[in-house]
């Protein structure tokens, strides 16, 4: 059975790739890697209004490599919603607390864009561009965009209906 080796998921035969991180599935799973998500020593780094605020400085963070996750800061609606209404801390390493205040900072102070130093960086880490089989999995443009359609129609109706039956 294939396996990621990434997410260490099994998989059905037939499958070539993680529904997941998108990584090339192998027949054998190696050894357990060291889980750069969560950090060993986690301590808070910032307290943040919204979950997309949360959700994009741990990307910005595990760009750079940085082990970090954010917890809500209340119960388990965000298990139901996918959204925390109270706000999610940001928790990193304890050692590289000082290189992720650093980071944050810049990304802050240059108006939430990445300068050319960070983006080097970080087309540096970058995977190479997927062959043309694997974009090949990936559905065609116009199924998206019919989905989009179909799922924006009742909201569509919803606003036009009403000024249509106006007496």
């Amino acid at each position: 059975m294939p396996w990621c080796p990434h997410c260490r998921v099994e998989y059905r035969q037939g499958f070539t790739h993680c529904a997941d991180c998108g990584a090339m599935l192998t027949d054998t799973l190696g050894p357990q890697p060291v889980d750069i998500c969560r950090p060993a020593q986690p301590v808070p780094l910032t307290h943040n209004a919204t979950t997309f605020e949360a959700d994009s400085m741990i990307a910005l963070l595990r760009g750079f490599e940085i082990p970090c996750f954010s917890q809500p800061n209340s119960g388990a609606e965000k298990l139901y919603t996918g959204i925390s209404l109270a706000g999610e801390t940001v928790f990193v390493e304890q050692s590289q607390l000082m290189q992720a205040k650093e980071i944050i900072r810049g990304y802050q102070k240059g108006g939430a864009k990445l300068d050319a130093d960070d983006v080097s960086a970080l087309t540096e880490k970058a995977p190479p561009d997927e062959s043309p089989e694997e974009s090949a999995a990936l559905l065609p443009s116009w199924v998206i965009q019919l989905l989009v359609v179909l799922l924006a129609l009742p909201f569509l109706a919803s606003l036009l209906l009403p000024r249509l039956f106006r007496s």
